[in-house]
């Protein structure tokens, strides 16, 4: 989406969020678009890698001529904020920070890295998710599915995916599930909160949780009710044998 003060307008074509005030500039539209994205690379609103509408299409939604957009651009590349690539079009360049901050090179260049391994609980490992897959399956089935799909609809679930999931634990696990009683969550969050809710209206006041286990999951069980009984575990199971956990109408 790119927009200005002066026409108030939502660009969808170019797919370019950034404001935009094409008026203001007394030497013309082109230094007003140079201006605008070098402060959207320098702040960080355009990242490096990002690829920015084709000219035609971004002088198409602007309405100014095609020349206007490439000298913007061809400025921009000639300065290092933009990188022109054979069959990739123009993307955001790689700015050094110190370019970024407006600070001569060599001043304030140092970039904080992050650590080398995230150990914090809960966090799962982002790096094996099945992209190629992921792309095959929604390139197959968004083509053919129905607008109205991607409306809010039954909050249990789409029927479809909790047929086919019913259908999935009766194959794998040899669970005999009906679609009417599974109910889709956001995830784990949700879905303990959700099931800590029921426990509380069915009357049950304290629930074995693990100890240790992930903070959060902890507190979703308090805010539905149920007070957290913390149940002990060694490197094999859980340690339910003292008495006093035995209190807990359920656990994990």
């Amino acid at each position: 989406m790119l927009w200005s003060n002066s026409m108030r307008r939502d660009w969808t074509k170019s797919g370019l969020d950034l404001h935009l005030d094409l008026d203001s500039e007394p030497r013309g539209r082109r230094v007003a678009l140079e201006q605008a994205l070098r402060r959207a690379v320098r702040d960080g609103r355009l990242a490096p890698g990002v690829r920015l509408p084709a000219t035609r299409v971004l002088a198409a939604d602007l309405a100014v001529s095609r020349g206007t957009v490439t000298a913007a651009y061809e400025q921009l590349v000639a300065e290092g904020y933009l990188a022109a690539r054979r069959g990739a079009g123009t993307v955001v360049a790689a700015v050094p920070a110190a370019h970024r901050d407006g600070l001569p090179a060599g001043e304030g260049a140092h970039t904080p890295q992050g650590p080398r391994h995230d150990l914090r609980p809960g966090r799962p490992d982002v790096t094996s998710f099945p992209v190629e897959e992921w792309l095959r399956a929604a390139r197959r089935v968004l083509p053919r599915t129905e607008a109205a799909a991607f409306a809010i609809g039954d909050p249990r679930g789409h029927p479809a995916l909790r047929a086919a999931l019913a259908e999935y634990l009766g194959r794998t696990r040899g669970v005999v599930a009906d679609p009417g009683t599974i109910v889709v969550t956001s995830g784990f969050m949700q879905a303990i909160g959700l099931l800590s809710g029921v426990l509380a209206d069915a009357g049950c006041t304290a629930v074995a949780m693990e100890d240790p286990c992930v903070p959060i999951h902890r507190e979703a069980v308090r805010r539905a009710g149920p007070r957290v009984v913390p149940l002990p575990v060694d490197g094999q199971r859980d340690d339910a044998r003292p008495l006093r956990y035995r209190t807990a109408r359920a656990a994990p």
